[in-house]
């Protein structure tokens, strides 16, 4: 967090053997991120056994501020 008490967020997004990061949002406490088409995913397998058994995807939050470039903030499996 800044000397304001805001964040400068940004998502770390896993899947499989990819990973991608969105776009770092800045002086927020509340970001949305709208990017549609983040990674390329080939699902196979019947839909009905997928909505059942979804693959894990990791999401990870970082707060990118002035004095450390990557503060894990938060992380969802």
């Amino acid at each position: 967090m800044d000397h304001d008490s805001f964040s400068d967020p940004y998502a770390q997004i896993g899947f499989i053997n990819q990973s991608q990061r969105t776009e770092t949002i800045q002086k927020t406490l509340c970001p949305t991120w709208d990017q549609g088409n983040f990674i390329n995913m080939k699902l196979y397998g019947e839909p009905d056994e997928i909505h059942h058994d979804p693959p894990n995807i990791l999401i990870e939050l970082f707060d990118k501020d002035q004095y450390v470039f990557k503060k894990q903030s938060s992380r969802i499996l």
